[in-house]
């Protein structure tokens, strides 16, 4: 039988210049992690990851980022 747990998961496709070149140009177009992650067919948490190690800051502004969160804390109290 062979092991799932080697075929599950997605080969890993390197990371290249033009990778770095497309989350600098993005995330300066205010670009969230997630909608860079999207078009780039990789995880969230790399893009943030990578966005860091590159020195680039967040593709939304503070205000915005502190807003949602008051917007996704509403919405979780409501749910509960």
């Amino acid at each position: 039988m062979e092991d799932s747990t080697t075929t599950a998961r997605k080969p890993r496709t390197p990371w290249t210049p033009q990778d770095d070149a497309t989350v600098r140009l993005l995330a300066s177009d205010g670009w969230t992690d997630a909608e860079i992650a999207s078009h780039l067919h990789r995880d969230v948490k790399l893009i943030g990851k990578k966005r860091r190690d590159l020195c680039i800051p967040r593709g939304v502004t503070p205000e915005l980022a502190a807003m949602m969160g008051r917007v996704n804390t509403r919405n979780r109290n409501a749910r509960a």
